[in-house]
């Protein structure tokens, strides 16, 4: 049986940590949990998850230790910035310039093209294009 691709933007990954995820976001979690999907994380998403968390004044060592955590779980695949998606998420940053996405919104684009993964987010913007795209989306408008 093929694992689920997920893929998770900031504010999944933020509200995952901080154990505040929405009851409709549980399930594919639980599935990367236990090894029936796998949830592809890019470093900048890590990186502005680690800027959240600090914000949300929890203390470097705590955020250290979630994000360590996170990278361990079973279903979960770091994905490295290659080439091809490198420049793809700077065509996305381009082709979407009046949405104002983010380059990390582009790299969530650009993976879930490549990998066929479905996106969580609660941008959206980043919904919108998604969508434009035929990349699946699953938005909760949230903040």
């Amino acid at each position: 049986m093929a694992r689920k691709p997920y893929l998770f933007d900031t504010s999944f990954i933020t509200l995952c940590l901080t154990n505040n995820l929405p009851e409709k976001w549980k399930r594919p979690w639980n599935d990367v949990q236990r090894g029936l999907g796998t949830s592809y994380i890019l470093e900048p998403v890590i990186s502005e998850s680690y800027y959240q968390l600090l914000r949300k004044g929890i203390s470097k060592d705590q955020v250290e230790n979630l994000i360590v955590r996170l990278k361990g779980v079973k279903g979960v695949s770091v994905i490295d910035i290659d080439n091809k998606i490198a420049f793809l998420s700077g065509y996305y940053r381009w082709r979407f310039k009046m949405l104002s996405l983010s380059l990390v919104d582009c790299f969530l684009l650009a993976v879930g093209f490549e990998n066929k993964a479905k996106i969580y987010t609660t941008n959206e913007k980043l919904k919108i294009a998604a969508k434009k795209l035929n990349i699946s989306c699953n938005y909760l408008p949230i903040r």
